[in-house]
Formats: structure tokens, sequence, C-alpha cells
């Protein structure tokens, strides 16, 4: 029987074969906990490293290396050997700073590795880690969801150095407020002191007018959707659908008998501007309708598929609906973009026969539905509270959408005079939809009735079924 000689250095060499250098314990617990790539854009490129455990980690010989189709193994920082990271400390590495020495594009696969000496401690792949890698929003990331522990996900808005949190319908309280572009520097000043006043009396969601994104107001936006989602409310971009320039916009060509695909595309090209630009966290479509002459436009088409205005309407919606869903990860809500819509509160009948509003239409496609069910129309013309609550649940009745009900922050004094609404008369007008099928309530408008009153105990989740 011949004996098998092998040499020292064989057996280290298969020794080495498919094995890891092993990770330190004591480093064990640092993750790659949220990613923002904008090297395409001139923006900052970022990583936030996060100790997930009880007890300090030594950052000393760990090093965070890069590579994409331009570097291998890139070293973007080395920490010093007195580095240290507390137990449940966030570390930031920026390219604005320096910390990072060059910055990486979500438009392609990239990998960010942590390494301690030769061994992986955290890896980060585009492709291989994220379910759907689609390019990123100007204040957007690839988060762990949830945070420190979760598969990553594209997401609109960032929680750089803070904790992971992306807010949905699901998480939020259902109280909004429409907002003016001219009051967005109201909101920010004095450290967002009114910003976080409005959120700690229970409004968490934002109607942002669509001209505060103009090129005007542009930066000023993108620091109030910044500070809003640091502290906590959503931020919906209140978009003017069917009018234009002080005109309504028909979305069927009359000559043609055919829906204008151009009116379509040009607001969906907004909303994408809007979500690309911005990282707003939803869309809230105003005059999506007629003013009035919906019923002019019904017909058969070519195929005698009877059209109509109500049809026109709800067409575009689905449209939209199907280009936001490009963006979302399904079965992960934290993407999913919000889709809003202002109605005329006649009642569903004139809706759809006057403004080609058909909420079981449109709550195919639509999150939720915002009646205006605006009370005082005049100083001698005020609707009681059982025709509010009426219009709620007609609305609400004839779709799969939520209902959040628009009221009015101020009524008509002598002369028909604008007078804002007393915190405690306000507060009362919301409490009038617990009582009917309403979700939410919506408040038109910031700047004209404050101080608003505390609506955080107001539950509807209890409301009629």
């Amino acid at each position: 029987m011949k004996k098998t000689i092998v040499s020292l250095a064989a057996l280290a060499a298969l020794a080495l074969v498919g094995c890891e250098p092993k990770v330190n314990p004591a480093v064990a617990g640092l993750v790659i906990n949220e990613v923002a790539a904008h090297d395409d854009r001139g923006l900052d490129s970022w990583v936030e490293l996060y100790n997930n455990t009880a007890s300090e980690i030594p950052l000393a010989g760990i090093t965070v290396t890069l590579n994409d189709a331009y570097f291998v193994d890139k070293v973007l920082y080395a920490f010093g050997a007195n580095d240290k990271l507390a137990a449940g400390e966030r570390c930031v590495l920026n390219t604005a700073d320096n910390t990072l020495v060059t910055g990486f594009s979500s438009e392609e696969d990239f990998t960010i590795t942590v390494k301690s000496g030769n061994a992986v401690v955290a890896k980060f792949s585009r492709d291989k880690d994220v379910e759907k890698p689609v390019k990123l929003s100007n204040n957007g990331s690839y988060q762990r969801l949830p945070d420190g522990t979760g598969a990553f996900i594209p997401t609109t808005s960032s929680t750089r150095g803070r904790e992971n949190i992306v807010y949905t319908l699901e998480n939020t309280k259902h109280n909004a407020i429409w907002v003016w572009s001219s009051r967005m520097e109201a909101w920010l000043e004095d450290d967002c002191a009114y910003m976080k006043d409005i959120k700690r009396r229970g409004y968490d969601h934002v109607l942002l007018n669509y001209s505060a994104f103009e090129h005007a107001k542009a930066n000023t936006a993108k620091k109030f959707l910044a500070a809003a989602s640091a502290n906590g409310l959503m931020v919906h971009a209140w978009v003017q659908a069917f009018y234009s320039g002080g005109s309504w916009v028909n979305p069927i060509d009359p000559s043609t008998k055919k829906l204008r695909q151009d009116v379509f595309d040009k607001i969906i090209a907004n909303v994408n501007t809007y979500l690309d630009e911005f990282g707003v966290d939803g869309i809230h479509l105003d005059y999506i309708r007629y003013p009035g002459t919906a019923s002019k436009y019904s017909y058969i088409d070519e195929n005698g598929v009877t059209c109509s205005g109500a049809k026109a309407v709800a067409e575009f919606c689905r449209q939209l609906r199907e280009n936001l869903k490009k963006r979302e990860v399904e079965g992960r809500p934290e993407t999913h973009i919000v889709v809003s819509a202002a109605l005329m509160a006649e009642g569903v009948a004139t809706g759809i026969k006057s403004y080609g509003q058909d909420p079981y239409l449109m709550g195919k496609y639509i999150d939720v539905l915002m009646p205006m069910i605006y009370r005082y129309q005049s100083a001698t013309l005020v609707y009681g509270e059982e025709w509010a609550r009426k219009q709620a649940n007609e609305f609400a009745l004839g779709s799969d959408a939520q209902v959040w009900a628009g009221t009015t922050t101020y009524c008509y004094g002598e002369g028909n005079a604008v007078t804002k609404l007393g915190e405690e008369q306000l507060r009362k007008d919301c409490e009038v939809f617990l009582t009917s099928r309403a979700k939410g309530v919506v408040l038109f408008r910031d700047g004209l009735g404050q101080p608003f009153p505390d609506v955080n105990d107001l539950d509807w989740d209890n409301t009629i079924k």
C-alpha cells in the first residue's frame, strides 16, 4: 500500500480553499444601514454605519471600500486607531465632508464593503441586496427596514443619521392640511417651531401646493421636504390636474372624441419630477375634474365603447397609478406612493354628471378621496352636521378608497367677510366626521384659522364601517 505524501505548503493551500477570514466578534454587530448613491447627479453620496449591539464597537482597522464600473476595492474611508462606535450609535460617511473620497451612482450596480483587516464585516450590493434597485430620487436612499435588521428597499426620502422609518398611511394619523407654497418659510422659521407644533397637534400629512416645486421656490421646497421627513410628516405634492394657466383643460379632445394623451403625459411628467427631484411621499390631485361640464363629453368611440368625462378622469388615475407602480416594491408598503384626490362635495350623482368624478371608478386607483365638505358657504348659508356626515358617507359607500373629509378653517362673518374659526369650533367641526364613514379629516387651509386644535385623539379606526 502506497503512502500519499503531502507537503506542508500543499496542506496550507488546502486549508485556505473556501476559507474566509473570520470576523472579530467585537465588530460583528457593525452593519451598513442606509446608502445614498447620487454621484450621477452631482449630489452627495453617503453610507450610514450602525452599531446594532448593546456594546461599544472598536473601529480600529476598519475600512470601507467600493467596487463599481470604475473602481476595484477602492478604499473610501479608513478608521483611526482610537475610533469607536457606541451601542446604538450611527456613523455617516459622506462625500460632502470628504469622509468618502468618491461617490457612486444608483443608475448602476455597486458594492460597498466594510472590512476588518481581510475579513468582511458587512456588505451592500445594489443589485443583490435591493429587491427592486430603481434609480433613487434626489432625496432618496436604500434603507434597511426595519431599522438595523431588515432588507434594503429604495425610498423617496432618507433618514441620514437617525432611525430608518418610512411614513405610510398605516403608521400615521389621518389628519391633513392643505398648504400654499407661500407658507413654507413660516414652517421652517425658528428651527421649524411651527412645523413641530403642527406635528404635536396630530397632523401627519401636508398637501403642499405645486408652485412650491417651481424654480424660484425649489430650494426652499427641498429644505421643507427634508425638515418634514425629520419631523415625521408626509408631504404630498398638491397638483392641479386639468387646470393650467387660469384655464380648464379638457382631457377629451371634442373634435376627435379621443382622450388627450398629451395632457395625461404632461401631468405624469410633472409628478415624476416631484418624486425624482424632491422626494415627495404622495401625490394629491386637485382639479381632477370638469368645471361642471362633464355631461357634454359622452360619446361612443369607433369600437362601440361608451366613453364619458368620468371615464376620462378615471383613465388618467389609472395611468398615473401604473406609472407609480414602476417605483414600488410589491408587498412593501414603505415604497407605496400615496395618491389622493380632492372631490366636489355635492354628492356622487352630481359628481359623475357634472364633474366627471366617479368615486367608484377613481377609487380603484386612488388611495384617499377627499371630498371638500365645506359647511360654511356664506354668512347666511351654513350646512348642518347631518348634511356633512351624509356627504362623507355617500362617497365612502361608493368607493374602495378611504374618504378623508375636507373642512374649512374659516367661516363668513358680516358682509361675507372671511373669518377664521376658533380652535374650539374647528375641533367640533372635525369631530362631526367621527360618526360618519370618513377615515380622516383635511383642513383648508394653513395660514387661516390658527391655532389649529389638537386632534391626536380622533380615532378614525372606529368610525362607522
